[in-house]
């Protein structure tokens, strides 16, 4: 009887953690969000956002995959005639299919929603002020074994970080597609209905399939070459590789300036930024933006005290509150706008700039080598900008900033706890389910009329994103905690443990 109980626990402890952690946190080494302590208001008001605006950006990435391999239209602003459409991207467009998108999902700040690129771009800005912030911290304070400690740290586990979850989802997924289950999404039409993306290599034997996985895994390590390469078993993992590749400028480049001053510093990250954005490499210029951040961020807190200035107005009289003052008004006007001006520039369209009204005038400001273009894998101009002037406007606007509470929420903080394992695992899992959920959602709803149509995409949607963030969650927890975890121990065995020189 006690062999049956402890059996009948075992199976209900399995099924618990087999449970999304925001509904069974005690699965998760993570502490509820509503548990965690407040260590102090600079990091839950500022810091803290910066990991809800990641989990959103991949919710956002997760969106776009679902979107640009079943309606084209995704990358193009509306108001773009069809006739415009099939020039700009030199294929035969399916004019049916075209003239039922979604046009509410084409229009600014919504557009951003499905705005994978600009999202990509967020994410780069984060990776590098959070690489750096740490490191640049203790230089402020000129505590330089730390920063040595620190970097070296970073360094040696980064590479784990990034690629134990890789080498363990494309395994997976090469098992998958040795099995044939891959969808490749096309429905067939004739024409050109979404994204194509290449097909999965299926080879005639499980060994062939293996060694082409470990090619795929060989190559995804080169961080020589420049060029962007497209796993053939998850094409969307393309920017791990340019994580590590700009992970070990950043630091090399925060080793170079720690010990300058800090206005030599600003003046070398600025130009490291126009250097690189000359070059063309979108990435690494990124990458240095997050760090000019991380700086620009020290700086500010050096001049911040912990009395919010909203405390202090309230005990002035009212003739005497900040807020009331020309001043405060007319900065806080400034703030607004170029909220506004960050929002319209990430909602940039990927093709046909110069034939969507009120984008038009962005194909002549931008030079015709920078301008978006269809199929262009490199990140456009426009969409970087407004990452870095919203990402700046997060870290920055410190008092009534109203977009902080939009990534402090709960469902923004869990999205950024799980979102690397939300961008690994969501490809394979579109190709596994996602995509065949739409034809058979449209099946049910019909697609000949708009209203069916986007009920059944809906529908698809819905079903799809739901399975993938459960996915991401047990990734997340099975796959990219226990890495993380991997990489200090790792570290630890093989650290010198010399007295006075390292210090854990």
């Amino acid at each position: 009887m006690a062999s049956k109980l402890n059996s009948f626990q075992l199976v209900l402890k399995a099924g618990a953690n087999l449970l999304p952690s925001f509904l069974n946190f005690g699965s998760s080494n993570d502490p509820p969000l509503n548990n965690r302590p407040d260590s102090n208001v600079i990091h839950q008001t500022r810091y803290t956002s910066l990991d809800g605006l990641r989990g959103v950006a991949a919710f956002c990435v997760v969106t776009y995959h679902i979107m640009y391999f079943w309606d084209i239209s995704i990358w193009f602003g509306n108001g773009v005639p069809y006739r415009a459409a099939s020039l700009c991207v030199d294929m035969h467009i399916c004019e049916a299919r075209y003239n039922q998108r979604f046009r509410v999902l084409q229009l600014p700040p919504v557009r951003i929603l499905i705005m994978g690129p600009a999202a990509v771009a967020i994410f780069f800005i984060i990776s590098g002020f959070v690489l750096t912030q740490r490191p640049l911290r203790l230089a402020r304070d000129q505590q330089w074994d730390s920063v040595l400690i620190a970097l070296s740290s970073a360094t040696f586990r980064r590479p784990i970080r990034l690629f134990l979850p890789l080498f363990v989802a494309t395994f997976i997924t090469m098992l998958l597609t040795y099995m044939n289950l891959m969808d490749d999404g096309l429905d067939g039409e004739g024409c050109l209905i979404a994204t194509i993306e290449p097909a999965f290599p299926v080879a005639r034997g499980l060994r062939v399939q293996f060694v082409h996985w470990l090619q795929v895994v060989w190559r995804s390590l080169n961080v020589w070459d420049w060029t962007a390469y497209f796993p053939p078993y998850d094409p969307h993992l393309w920017t791990i590789t340019a994580e590590l590749r700009a992970s070990m400028a950043l630091f090399l480049a925060t080793l170079m300036l720690c010990r300058l001053r800090s206005w030599v510093r600003l003046a070398l990250i600025w130009s490291f930024i126009v250097y690189s954005v000359l070059w063309f490499r979108w990435d690494m210029g990124l990458f240095f933006c997050g760090m000019l951040l991380a700086e620009t961020s020290q700086i500010n807190n050096n001049r911040t005290s912990t009395t919010s200035i909203a405390q202090l107005g309230e005990e002035l009289p009212l003739h005497q509150n900040w807020w009331s003052s020309p001043l405060f008004l007319s900065s806080r006007l400034l703030l607004y706008l170029l909220l506004l001006i960050s929002l319209y520039l990430l909602s940039t369209p990927m093709a046909c700039t110069a034939f969507t009204p009120g984008y038009s005038i962005l194909a002549y400001v931008a030079p015709k080598s920078l301008s978006p273009s269809f199929n262009n894998h490199k990140l456009q101009l426009h969409q970087c900008v407004g990452a870095v002037l919203f990402v700046s406007l997060l870290v920055h606007w410190t008092s009534l900033n109203p977009i902080r509470p939009i990534f402090n929420t709960k469902i923004a903080q869990y999205l950024g706890r799980i979102s690397y394992g939300l961008y690994i695992v969501h490809g394979p899992s579109l190709h596994l389910f996602g995509y065949r959920l739409f034809p058979v959602m449209w099946n049910l709803t019909g697609r000949d009329l708009s209203v069916t149509y986007a009920i059944g995409s809906l529908l698809a949607y819905s079903i799809s994103m739901l399975a993938i963030v459960w996915l991401a969650d047990l990734f997340h927890r099975g796959i990219d905690e226990p890495s993380v975890r991997l990489a200090r121990r790792l570290e630890k065995k093989v650290l010198c443990r010399e007295e006075g020189l390292i210090r854990m």
